[in-house]
């Protein structure tokens, strides 16, 4: 069973598809992603309202594929992401195979949901670039992580849920998705159709707690 056209777990997607060999400009096609009217229960989901709303889900409805041109409006998104010096030092394997999802999550406590989803996006970080722009080797994984959220929001913005796995074998993935030297597995993000609802999340700390202004202050 897959996805037909722009609805997704009942969600209405008012949704005209961007190609990838659309002659606008990266950042001019994301910015027609995020204009994509969402309505959930009446609501327009602009970008504010997909940060706000955006939780990280662990229980998916089995058998449901996410269309290709999907995937990649999502890989595009976690494109358009900033970087130092604007080297873009990441890669992005999609992996639909159960199986090998199976056995990368077997290597992690935290990540035994990710045979579940319908894909798992293993983002990697280009390590010869941390040489030409890097504090410490610290901005290549800063680059990659402000994708990897990039794609958390689109996928939530289109009706996807989505979580980041952090607890897993960087040896296991690189063996078993021939990732060559040179990358360095980052983050896996287990995407595909929530089962059950979505909207509870966690507290979040109020911006009396960890908002200071001119210097830091205790409260």
């Amino acid at each position: 069973m897959g996805l037909e056209g722009g609805y997704l777990r009942g969600v209405e997607l008012s949704l005209t598809p961007i190609g990838l060999r659309d002659k606008r400009s990266a950042s001019a096609r994301f910015r027609g992603l995020l204009s994509v009217t969402l309505t959930h229960g009446g609501l327009e989901m602009e970008a504010i309202e997909a940060i706000r709303t955006r939780r990280s889900v662990r229980r998916f409805r089995r058998g449901v594929s996410i269309p290709n041109s999907v995937i990649e409006q999502l890989i595009e998104a976690g494109t358009c992401a900033p970087s130092a010096h604007g080297l873009q030092p990441w890669e992005f394997v999609v992996v639909t195979d159960p199986s090998v999802r199976r056995r990368i999550a077997a290597t992690g406590r935290w990540a035994s949901f990710l045979p579940e989803a319908a894909i798992g996006i293993v983002v990697c970080a280009h390590e010869p670039s941390a040489g030409l722009a890097s504090k410490d080797g610290m901005w290549v994984i800063q680059d990659t992580a402000c994708a990897c959220e990039n794609i958390l929001l689109a996928a939530h913005a289109l009706g996807l849920g989505a979580c980041w796995i952090g607890d897993f074998s960087a040896e296991v993935v690189k063996r078993e998705l021939q990732i060559p030297k040179g990358l360095e597995p980052v983050a896996i993000l287990a995407v595909g159709v929530p089962e059950g609802s979505t909207a509870a999340g966690h507290w979040r700390r109020p911006l009396s707690e960890v908002l200071h202004w001119g210097k830091f202050q205790r409260t």
